[in-house]
């Protein structure tokens, strides 16, 4: 674990076997790509399948774009403000239809195309606002 301290805070880099972990047991993440207009951020709910992030999204929607091969990057944090402590992962990797893959969403208004992320690289960091 590499890590970072000083009077504002703490960080330390998290192994991959625990980004692993804290990725599966997340639900809403953020998938970032650069589109024709720009460089998008959305919000997803989402799982893990196998090797793949995997949300949904409608045809006719931005996200429908990452059907066809696209860099992505997807993060995922859980942050207690209160306390000051956390976690923040990030998933670089290509997007894609969810073929072969089980998946449903879990949002019943229409929004059935499966849209799958290959994990192609996987980092995250623990984060404190106080020392440690």
């Amino acid at each position: 674990m590499t890590s970072n301290t000083g009077t504002d805070g703490y960080f330390a880099a998290l192994e991959p076997a625990e980004c692993r972990k804290l990725l599966e047991t997340g639900s809403v993440g953020r998938v970032a790509w650069q589109s024709a207009v720009g460089i998008n951020v959305l919000p997803v709910n989402y799982t893990v399948v196998g090797d793949h992030v995997v949300f949904h999204t409608s045809r006719t929607g931005p996200l429908a774009s990452l059907l066809d091969p696209t860099a992505v990057g997807f993060q995922v944090d859980e942050i207690d403000v209160e306390a000051a402590v956390g976690w923040t992962l990030l998933v670089r990797g290509t997007s894609g239809p969810t073929v072969g893959l089980d998946s449903t969403s879990w949002v019943p208004d229409g929004r059935h195309v499966g849209v799958a992320i290959a994990l192609e690289w996987l980092g995250g960091r623990v984060v404190s606002g106080t020392s440690s």
